[in-house]
């Protein structure tokens, strides 16, 4: 454990040095002699030796506090009580407390912030928190120092994880009411993980920015062909916490200067569907006359031509036996829905005919009975006829009293005989 720790202050104190000669040719407009560097070298060594600093900054641990939630993550401003949390560890795939490496976020004084480094380094895949904690036999042994107990630096490193006695909230982060009774509700703030956050970051990372998906990536900008598939996220949005002052709202933030990537959140999109299950009347419901609005065009300008022969007569059949082919398409499709969907309380005002004929639950009384045929057919042709006059309400108004009988005359509900036999020559297409 010591040699972990020794390593993370070897390598504070290199950066200490550097940052001190830096600083001294800034104020001095020159390098350090000898005498000087040595000065900055032997502060440096003072500053960093094991039992210096871990003495030092237990004292300071009070200025900080560890959390997973930290709320200046919903709002730089808000304040609220620190929450330290992770879930048990269980193997199902997700990104979540628990199923990371353990870690957590701070806030508190930015000059301290080294602490929570320190606190979160790992030895024997425990963090030195955990060892502190749980008072491990290498945390014993190695900071148990002659002019101090490893339990005064147990009692004041632990403050990091103290709360305070009354918990509270800021009006500044997101909060819902979450009803526990009819009238009773929980105050909920929500707070995101940052280290959840920052482990997200991590692994989009490692997908966007692999050596694989560079070469992919390069090799199609230079028009060559590649078979292999990047592995790429789509629709991400990057967020930035604290602009230009990234330390003040956690130390993983400053870590991942205030960058972080989200992933989209929203609810499942619901496929609109293209056909409408009918709740009480197939016509109404399922079938839309615009769809079908090229066909009666066709049929208004073969109904007005005043030749009236056999080939004018054909052509009106051949008009409704498109019309009939597509309503056909529809049914079908309503039949591929699940068997016994009429049978549910949504549709039980359905006409039981219309039922027969789009359930499969009633494939076999398709097959034996007419009744249910002739009732339909019936119906199709009253719908036909009705889309007509809709299309076409001008020309509907023209037929005087006399011609409007005749044309009445001539259908089975209200459809020209050439309408009639095109049903009839499709009948069976809707068993």
């Amino acid at each position: 454990m010591k040699q972990v720790i020794e390593e993370f202050l070897n390598e504070r104190k290199e950066s200490r040095i550097k940052t001190k000669i830096k600083d001294f040719v800034k104020k001095e407009n020159k390098n350090p002699n000898e005498i000087e560097t040595r000065e900055i070298i032997n502060n440096a060594n003072n500053e960093f030796s094991f039992e210096n600093w871990v003495i030092a900054k237990s004292k300071n641990a009070y200025q900080i506090k560890i959390s997973t939630h930290p709320s200046k993550f919903s709002h730089p401003d808000a304040k609220t009580s620190n929450i330290y949390f992770f879930g048990t560890q269980k193997n199902d795939g997700f990104l979540r407390s628990g199923n990371i490496d353990s870690g957590f976020d701070g806030f508190g004084n930015a000059a301290q912030m080294d602490i929570l480094k320190f606190l979160n380094l790992n030895y024997n895949d425990i963090s030195i928190l955990d060892h502190i904690k749980n008072q491990s036999d290498e945390f014993k042994e190695v900071f148990n120092f002659e002019n101090i107990g490893f339990q005064k630096i147990r009692e004041e490193f632990l403050s990091v994880i103290e709360t305070s006695k009354s918990e509270y909230t800021s009006e500044k982060v997101k909060q819902i009411y979450f009803l526990i009774n009819k009238n009773e509700y929980h105050n909920l703030s929500i707070l995101m993980n940052s280290f959840i956050s920052s482990q997200l970051n991590k692994r989009i990372i490692e997908i966007k920015f692999s050596d694989q998906a560079k070469e992919i990536k390069k090799l199609k900008k230079d028009k060559r062909f590649s078979n292999q598939k990047i592995e790429d996220l789509l629709n991400l949005f990057k967020i930035s916490y604290g602009g230009s002052n990234a330390q003040n709202i956690s130390t993983i933030n400053s870590k991942n200067n205030g960058k972080f990537y989200l992933l989209p959140s929203l609810p499942p999109a619901i496929e609109k569907r293209e056909i409408r299950l009918p709740k009480h009347n197939f016509f109404s419901d399922s079938l839309n006359p615009i769809r079908f609005k090229f066909h009666f065009e066709q049929l208004e300008k073969y109904f007005y031509d005043k030749r009236n022969n056999k080939k004018i007569r054909d052509s009106i059949t051949n008009i409704v036996g498109n019309i009939t082919d597509d309503v056909i398409k529809i049914i079908y499709k309503i039949r591929d829905f699940k068997t016994g969907w009429s049978e549910e309380e949504n549709y039980k005002k359905l006409p039981k005919n219309q039922k027969i004929l789009l359930d499969n639950i009633y494939q076999e009384t398709r097959n034996e009975d007419d009744l249910w045929l002739d009732n339909f057919t019936e119906e199709l042709s009253h719908w036909i006829f009705k889309c007509y006059e809709k299309f076409f309400k001008e020309s509907a108004k023209d037929f005087g009293d006399y011609e409007l009988a005749g044309f009445e005359r001539r259908i089975n509900i209200n459809l020209p005989y050439e309408i009639k036999q095109a049903l009839t020559a499709n009948k069976e297409y809707f068993r």
